[in-house]
This record gives structure tokens, sequence and C-alpha cells, in this order.
């Protein structure tokens, strides 16, 4: 077909959901319909290898309480809605720490090698959270996930239920009356537009790239399919909530992120006044000072007009090692720093979006027919994500999106029934 002078090819056939992001919630998405028998179109613009979602590193949040410290979903539920500013969903964050626990012990039979130590899996302290509930592999654990939903999404593609579309962009919604149809995408390689039919899940990400220079994510997540989704009347929330994490470092184009993992194993925060070592956050904050929300941490930078360090020449060399080698090596490589001997410098960066498409508890967008998932979705963090949960809300939307989509009842829907939101935090 021709419209507007370009060539045009149809994709017809039995219908598919069309899922654009190939990170962790376009993923989990894609496994979960596939599971059900549902056909899937997996479109990205680049493969899923170098998608933002490798990126992560510190860990996932559950509630497992490997740790011998009587951790309860309650208090997961109360730790995320506080370091939200009390502005997230109180269902939807219900939901994600509920099942938080069953999708920890799903990703581990995927493959998902987390820490354990003498045969016990290990969790460890991060910010905005008093016990610990991360799960980890080392400071690469975004990787590891994104490595185990690619070889099981993998098998579908074997089957024939997931069909890649790997280099191709989001050119636009195709709309009928109010709701969503499908969607057009452009083929990078061939250089034709396609149009395909059926149901839209975009899981495409944050909008680094409109901040290049100034953020840790990578910049080919540019913000113009929200920018298209706005111009076609997708409504969006929050989107004055931009998170700064507080130990970043400049290198060419973007920011590095220390992981938060380096204070949640002891890593320690000062600036230099007169000359001397200032532990500001713990003067003002106490013992776990360090380990303060994000935002918290970063607003006590940005009120101090000083050079910033972190601390990281007390940790022991079993936890270089065993936790935090590749974190070592990367800052070895970067900086020329031995962070083992040396403290490093840092500043705060801009680190994720809380706001996006503005989705209701079972991912569903203001048109019917189209779904929104993982970084790109207002959701689960409210002003301020903990650290921890991005991986949990990217995966669980993925999920949640994808039930909808199947029309199966999941457990937000027996938590609003029950009324049990903001009540069960205790």
């Amino acid at each position: 077909m021709t419209q507007e002078g370009i060539s045009m090819e149809k994709i017809m056939g039995p219908e598919q959901v069309n899922i654009v992001g190939a990170g962790l919630a376009g993923l989990a998405c894609a496994k979960t319909l596939a599971e059900a028998g549902q056909r899937v179109r997996l479109i990205s613009f680049q493969h899923s290898e170098r998608a933002q979602s490798n990126l992560a590193e510190g860990g996932i949040n559950a509630v497992l309480d490997v740790m011998g410290e009587e951790d309860r979903i309650e208090y997961h539920y109360a730790d995320t809605m506080k370091g939200g500013c009390e502005l997230a969903d109180p269902i939807m964050v219900q939901g994600m720490v509920h099942e938080a626990p069953e999708l920890i012990r799903e990703l581990i039979t995927l493959g998902v090698p987390f820490h354990h130590e003498d045969g016990r899996l290990m969790q460890r302290n991060f910010g905005g959270q008093k016990l610990k509930r991360t799960t980890y592999v080392k400071s690469s654990t975004g990787k590891a996930l994104m490595c185990a939903l690619i070889s099981a999404v993998r098998k579908h593609e074997a089957d024939g239920l997931v069909t890649r579309y790997p280099h191709h962009a989001f050119m636009r919604l195709l709309k009928e009356g109010h709701g969503v149809r499908g969607v057009r995408i452009y083929d990078r390689f061939e250089d034709k537009p396609l149009d395909l039919e059926g149901p839209v899940v975009m899981a495409c990400g944050g909008m680094n790239g409109m901040f290049a220079g100034a953020t840790t994510g990578t910049t080919a997540n540019t913000g113009l399919a929200a920018a298209i989704l706005f111009s076609q009347g997708v409504s969006f929330g929050n989107l004055e909530f931009i998170q700064y994490h507080p130990t970043t470092v400049s290198i060419p184009g973007k920011r590095l992120l220390i992981s938060e993992a380096a204070r949640g194993e002891g890593g320690r925060l000062f600036c230099l006044q007169d000359g001397k070592k200032c532990y500001f956050m713990e003067e003002k904050y106490g013992a776990r000072g360090n380990l303060m929300p994000r935002d918290v941490i970063s607003r006590e930078m940005a009120q101090r007009s000083a050079d910033f360090f972190l601390d990281m020449t007390g940790l022991e060399e079993r936890i270089w090692q065993e936790r935090l080698s590749d974190l070592r090596a990367e800052i070895r490589h970067y900086l020329r720093i031995d962070p083992a001997v040396e403290p490093i410098p840092v500043s705060p960066g801009i680190h994720y979006f809380m706001g996006g498409i503005l989705v209701d508890a079972h991912h569903r967008t203001n048109l019917p027919g189209l779904y929104a998932a993982g970084e790109c979705a207002c959701a689960y963090h409210g002003a301020n994500r903990l650290g921890g949960n991005s991986l949990l809300g990217a995966i669980y939307g993925g999920r949640v999106a994808a039930r909808t989509i199947l029309g199966v009842q999941s457990r937000l829907s027996s938590l609003r029934a029950a009324g049990t939101g903001p009540a069960a935090s205790g």
C-alpha cells in the first residue's frame, strides 16, 4: 500500500502483541505472553544486549529474610512508599512487593547466579531501607538478569511464539477511534516502514538522551518515543520527578555510576571543609547516613559548596574480591584510581525518571489497546525510587501488562477487592 508517497508493507495474520523495547520490562512481558501461547513481536532499536537494563548494578529487592533480620513484606512496602514521598500508587506497590519473593525464586530457576556465601543466598543493604533485602550479582545484577531473560525468551523465538524486530524504530501508534489497533515501526536496515496490528506494550525506557553528558543512562534512549506518544494523546504523569544519583563521575559523553552497592558494603561519603574530612551524612543522620535515599543525599550535596568523595578504603579485601570486583575494575579503567587505596571524587548525576506514561494498576494507559511498563511508565516509585526497586518494577510491570492482555486475574485485583492498600503497611 502507499501512504504519503511511502511504500508500506503491512504485516497480517493471527493477532499478535507488539512490544516496543527489549530490556527487562519488554523481555518479562514477552516471556509471560509466550508461556501462555500468545504470539509476540519484540521490537527494538538495537539488540537486548545493549539495552539500558544491562547497566543496572546494585541489585533487586525482595523480602526473603535470608539474613535473619525478621524482614517483612509490609516493611518493603513502607520503605518504598516513604522513599517516594507517599506519592506512589499504594495498590501497585503492594502488588510489586508481594510478588517480589516469587520473582526472585523464578530468576534463580532461570540460572541467575545471585551471590551466595557458604551455600546461603546473601542480601545487602541499600539506600532508604533499614534491612538487608537487596539480592545481587556483585555489582552487575542487571547484566545477569538480562542474560537469563534473553535466554528464556530465545527458547520462544525458536518455537515461533516470539519474533524479533531488532533494528526497528518506533514511528507512531496506529489509532482507531479512541483506541490503539497497532504500531508503525521503521526498519533501519531495509529502509522502510512496517504497520503491525495488535495491542501495543511500550517498554522503551527513560529519557536519558535528552541530558547527554549529565546522565548515567544510555543516550540511545532519546525520549523521542515518549514525545510521539504525547503528541498522539497518551497521558503522562510526574514528569518533574527526575532522580539524581549522589555518586557519579564524569566520563566522555555521560556520567559513570558508582553503584550504591559500594555504600551498602560500607563506603562512606565525605567532603573537604578547611582541608579536613567531614563525613557530612553521618554527622547529620547518624550511622546509616550513607544509606539515606538518593534524593536526600543529593540534596545535602547540592546545599554544600565543597568537593565530595566516596571513601571505600576501609572495605575488606574479601568484599572487593567476592562482591565488588567488577566495580573496582570499572573505576580503575575509567579513573585510573584503585578505590581500595584512594577515595574517589563523586557528584550527583541524572539517573532515573520516576514519571512517564501514566498507567493504572494493570499497566493500561488512557488509550485502549496501549500498555506501558518499565522506566517509561509512571508506576511504582512516586517522587523518588529506592535502589533495587528498578529491576523489580521493570520485571514485575512487564508481567502485569502481559497478564492484563491475557485477561488473567492478578494479585492486584484481589488486593483492590479486599481493600488492603495503604492500611496493610502497618
